[in-house]
């Protein structure tokens, strides 16, 4: 059976979500032991979700509400500007704006809250903290989106609808063993004092931040509720105290934000694990041109604190939209720092910017679009708010411990292959040496072949040179050797005619005769039995004995026993 503590009770604001676990991300490897511990580190890191660090991104969400026109707009006959090309796109003057859905005139209140709002129900009852708050000039239907009429059901905004889907959806819950503690409060920021809706007498209460870094209103009245009845009853009370003025642009104008908060804790009685979602739903005050309201004294101080805090909170919204932000100025507003963990912080946020169709306001209604375009850009990181016990604080002490080890296995594999990469790399170095050395090596026996190639060259022109002499040789020996024949021949006719004509022709001529042709024969063959017949020889069988031979053949003279 489920229990709620009720009762209108004052208790002072305790924050106690603990930080987002921090991860140290390595990403060099080098060996297979390496890689696979690596990838069961990333593993783990996944699936920290199930074991209950369960930190993500979540983008804000935007959307955009054009009311229709009011009877003053009509009665200046001011023209509907703009045009829905799409469900989420709006276009004011040719401009185009895009949001997660743009509600035009026609939408109901309970279609805005199933698109803008019931989710952030489910989130808060699973532990996160969630913030819906509407945007817009003055008179643009802020406080209709979010309040409405709190006792008509069909035209009842956003926070009374919220308020009873909470408790439907806990009573709609299958355990049995949840046990929840709701509570709810209400402030008011009031020219840059923050005063209690439930306590009329608090009227400057401080902003402190928990041991978290969060930022909470401290001293705020908080009341315990069962039922939805008695957080409606709460919001009447609160409703009471509201600072609202009449001005030109609206006859029930809001001169301050207004914060509702509810907060969800809830406790498993078997396993003792207890969460904690917290609900902002803001009614922001409308910003304010001072020449179409017409507020004068206190109201125009109302309407420049309102400003300059609207202002403050476009300031965020801009800083927090560019990515190498260096500062982002929560605390130059009030507003800002209630609003801190709902911009970029740990929370589920909805915006709704809320516009008037008119022509009359269009330079404000193109301000507005433009704010919730930057505010689109934002990304919140939202973590489950849990209270852990002791059990799961030493399960989770366990896992810590193993993951701890893993990294040092990944540490001291890292260590390795670095000694690994060394030991490579000095035998690489060694190696490269090696190849220089053949490299030197290559180059010397490269200089002895072309010595070696220009000596084959030399004597290849010599051989050329001694073949042409052995040819013209050759020629020569054949003209000697018929000389021989003629001689021979010669001889043998002058022995023949010796013997027939002894007796005829004197002894003297006959040995004239005789001694020319013996001498003759006596050159060729001192022509031809010397160191010519050698060099024959030596050319005929490739040899070369004397550079006596050479010399002249590569001189280019010509060899004087062959001349002429």
């Amino acid at each position: 059976m489920r229990t709620f503590r009720s009762g209108w009770t004052y208790i002072e604001t305790v924050e106690c979500t603990p930080p987002p676990l921090s991860t140290a991300h390595l990403n060099r490897c080098k060996s297979c032991d390496y890689v696979v511990l690596l990838t069961k580190y990333h593993n783990r890191m996944s699936n920290r979700k199930s074991a209950g660090d369960n930190a993500s991104e979540c983008a804000i969400r935007v959307f955009c509400r054009v009311r229709p026109l009011n009877d003053s707009e009509k009665s200046q006959n001011s023209k509907f500007l703009p045009r829905f090309p799409s469900a989420n796109t709006i276009t004011l003057s040719g401009k185009s704006f895009t949001f997660d859905r743009v509600f035009q005139p026609s939408v109901t209140q309970d279609e805005v809250y199933q698109m803008a709002a019931a989710h952030i129900v489910q989130d808060v009852l699973d532990g996160y903290n969630g913030t819906i708050f509407a945007y817009g000039q003055t008179s643009s239907g802020k406080t209709h989106t979010m309040e409405g009429h709190l006792d008509d059901s069909e035209h009842q905004g956003i926070t009374p609808r919220i308020i009873k889907d909470v408790f439907d959806r806990i009573y709609q819950m299958d355990t049995d063993n949840l046990e929840f503690h709701i509570k709810v409060s209400n402030f008011e920021i009031y020219n840059e004092k923050v005063r209690d809706l439930f306590d009329a007498t608090k009227t400057n209460l401080p902003i402190r931040e928990s041991k978290n870094r969060m930022p909470f209103v401290k001293g705020a009245t908080e009341l315990f509720v069962s039922n939805a009845a008695e957080v409606l009853a709460a919001v009447e009370e609160g409703k009471k105290n509201r600072q609202v003025a009449a001005t030109k642009m609206n006859e029930d104008s809001s001169r301050s934000h207004s914060v509702f908060l509810i907060q969800v804790d809830q406790e498993d009685r078997e396993t003792h694990m207890r969460k904690s979602g917290k609900m902002y739903l803001v009614d922001l005050a409308g910003s304010e041109k001072v020449g179409k309201t017409g507020v004068s004294g206190a109201l125009l101080d109302e309407a420049i604190s309102i400003n300059k805090s609207l202002s403050a909170l476009s300031n965020v919204i801009s800083a927090l939209s560019h990515e190498n932000r260096s500062h982002v100025p929560y605390r130059d507003s009030k507003l800002t720092r209630v609003l801190q963990e709902s911009l970029g912080g740990n929370s589920r946020t909805t915006i709704i910017v809320c516009t008037s169709p008119a022509a009359c306001n269009e330079s404000e209604t193109r301000s507005t679009l433009q704010f919730g375009q930057r505010a689109k850009t934002i990304k919140n990181i939202v973590v489950v708010n849990e209270e852990l016990t002791a059990e799961e604080w030493k399960r989770r002490f366990k896992a810590e411990e193993a993951k701890v080890k893993e990294l040092r296995q990944i540490v001291e594999c890292y260590r390795q292959s670095e000694a690994d990469s060394q030991k490579e790399s000095n035998a690489f170095d060694q190696l490269v040496d090696k190849l220089k050395k053949q490299d030197d090596e290559i180059e010397e026996k490269d200089a002895e072949i072309d010595s070696y190639v220009e000596q084959v060259v030399g004597l290849k022109q010599v051989i050329a040179m001694l073949s042409v002499e052995v040819e013209q040789l050759r020629e020569h020996s054949t003209m000697q050797a018929q000389r021989i024949c003629e001689l021979d021949q010669s001889l043998h006719e002058l022995s023949t005619q010796s013997e027939s004509t002894v007796q005829e022709e004197p002894s003297e001529l006959m040995d004239q005769a005789i001694s020319e042709n013996v001498q003759e024969l006596h050159h060729l063959h001192n022509l031809f039995g010397g160191d010519v017949f050698r060099r024959l020889a030596d050319l005929v069988t490739g040899k070369i004995r004397t550079p006596q031979i050479v010399k002249p053949i590569r001189s280019g003279q010509q060899n004087p026993k062959f001349a002429g």
